[in-house]
């Protein structure tokens, strides 16, 4: 049966950032249709639709079952799986994102945001802020599907003259996220009250951004009356050390008994990630975005949230990246 509401389609909507964006849009009293291979926890305003992103049947189906008018589209295979099965990523990341633009196509949608990276940069040894006008050398095939999204949404737009809008993300943290990124694990033994020693990487820099500054984001690209540009960065726009998130951790658990020597944090998977801050003054400019948590209220949220739920931490993996000896 149809609704007669109007519906915002959220792919990918029972992930880490998807899950975010759906409690935004939901609580501005938007109705929100998940669209995903997983079951989410329905609530007000929100509603699941269990489908396969490669099957445009599926996204057919949900679009007239909700009246949807519009998507975003955050549905993707994530490092490191996108190695193990690159068939499969690719069939997600770009075939699937094939059918949404399609979807946004055939029923005249009224505008499509598309998840990016800015893995999609490359590596920046210079540290200089990157703007959305940075030449694109993505390295891993999750960057590189992210590109090929890119210029999809670009092409669909030229010929089609669809609405659409792409953000760029860096490093995103928060609840449900499990990723091993200096941040987690120093949280991570933080609250298990396990000591830290790491003989370097207190000068390994990162620019993050807190899960729901990067939802707010794509909730402003959505409803912007309209997009000046295609593409927005959209992060904490400055880098943040380690020993920056050591103090912040410390403080709020004065028993954390952490050691950190100076240098590069020591792993070779880390240092692919090396580029400066995102400029996020387009953002700003056209979006009105402002990131309201800096690394302090960032994790603060964090750990109020996991204190809540003990389960999350006690499931994150303990392989040595995690646990630095």
């Amino acid at each position: 049966m149809v609704t007669e509401s109007r519906y915002i389609m959220v792919t990918g909507g029972a992930g880490f950032i998807g899950s975010q964006i759906c409690e935004i849009l939901a609580a501005s009293n938007q109705q929100v249709a998940i669209f995903d291979l997983r079951s989410a926890k329905e609530m007000e305003n929100i509603r699941t639709y269990r489908g396969d992103i490669t099957n445009i049947h599926d996204l057919i189906d949900c679009v007239k079952e909700y009246n949807v008018e519009g998507i975003i589209s955050t549905a993707a295979i994530l490092p490191p799986w996108d190695v193990d099965d690159p068939y499969k990523t690719f069939q997600v990341n770009v075939g699937g994102l094939v059918n949404v633009l399609e979807i946004t196509r055939i029923f005249n949608l009224k505008r499509l945001i598309f998840i990016s990276t800015a893995g999609v940069y490359g590596k920046r040894y210079d540290l200089k802020p990157i703007s959305e006008n940075t030449p694109m050398h993505p390295e891993s095939y999750y960057e590189k599907t992210k590109m090929m999204g890119e210029q999809l949404c670009k092409t669909y737009m030229e010929r089609y003259n669809l609405d659409v809008g792409i953000v760029r993300f860096p490093f995103v943290y928060g609840p449900k996220q499990h990723d091993i990124w200096p941040l987690n694990i120093l949280l991570y033994n933080a609250l298990k009250g396990k000591p830290l020693r790491v003989s370097q990487g207190a000068d390994y820099v990162m620019d993050y951004v807190y899960v729901k500054d990067a939802a707010r984001g794509c909730f402003l690209a959505y409803y912007a009356k309209s997009l000046p540009n295609v593409v927005y960065n959209i992060s904490l726009g400055r880098l943040v050390s380690v020993s920056e998130i050591a103090d912040v951790i410390k403080k709020m658990f004065p028993s954390f008994n952490c050691i950190i020597g100076l240098g590069p944090w020591p792993s070779e998977l880390h240092q692919s990630w090396i580029r400066g801050p995102l400029d996020i003054s387009r953002a700003k400019t056209d979006l009105g975005y402002e990131p309201q948590y800096d690394v302090r209220e960032g994790v603060r949220d964090l750990v109020e949230w996991l204190r809540k739920n003990p389960s999350e931490y006690e499931a994150w993996p303990s392989s040595d990246l995690w646990i630095i000896k």
